[in-house]
């Protein structure tokens, strides 16, 4: 009698189940990664945003020293859904020396910002004496 060639029916039946489950991990994997390049996304805007009103504050600080906030968005500075609130505040440390203080509060949105997303803040120190 000859040799069977091909697969057994348990065998292709095994085959399609390991293959459904490597398929299904993977769809979930994705849609995880996709998760938090969307996070990772909106953090580098905050980021940046608050980098860019510290360089503001050292710049214009000797200037005029006013507190205030804005809403950072999707589409940069006050553009598109609320991610977070910049507010700045100043404050004396020496003879014309100025602490501004700038805290980024992320906006509690369970579809923007993860639950456990906290205040950040940033001090710099502006010397006005020239």
């Amino acid at each position: 009698m000859a040799p069977h060639r091909g697969f057994t029916l348990a065998e292709v039946l095994v085959a399609l189940v390991l293959l459904g489950v490597g398929l299904l991990t993977l769809a979930g994997e994705t849609g995880r990664l996709v998760r938090q390049l969307g996070r990772a996304d909106r953090s580098r805007r905050v980021s940046e945003a608050a980098a860019r009103q510290i360089e503001r504050l050292r710049a214009e600080g000797c200037l005029a020293r006013v507190a205030g906030a804005e809403e950072v968005g999707l589409g940069g500075k006050g553009g598109g859904a609320s991610l977070a609130t910049l507010a700045w505040e100043w404050s004396t440390i020496a003879d014309s020396a100025y602490a501004a203080r700038l805290v980024t509060v992320p906006v509690p949105e369970a579809a923007l910002v993860p639950s456990f997303a906290r205040p950040s803040t940033l001090l710099t120190a502006v010397d006005c004496r020239r």
